[in-house]
């Protein structure tokens, strides 16, 4: 975020190949995303193109572990 915080998205339900791809798209009418925002997986073998849609779960506040030094 702008002012430092991070969010976390826990999805509600499976979104199948968005682990393995790593990658997804969104559409919206607004700046930002919001919990009932759908998010699509982009898969990447032999091109780029579309795969799952999901939707997305509330945002929380995440505090990342500190770093081992």
């Amino acid at each position: 975020m702008r002012d430092g915080r991070i969010l976390r998205n826990t999805l509600p339900h499976a979104c199948p190949s968005l682990g393995f791809e790593a990658a997804f798209t969104y559409s919206t009418s607004l700046s930002q995303l919001c919990s009932t925002d759908i998010i699509t997986v982009i898969q990447q073998g032999g091109g780029p193109r579309l795969g799952a849609s999901c939707g997305l779960g509330s945002f929380v506040p995440y505090t990342p572990p500190p770093k081992n030094e």
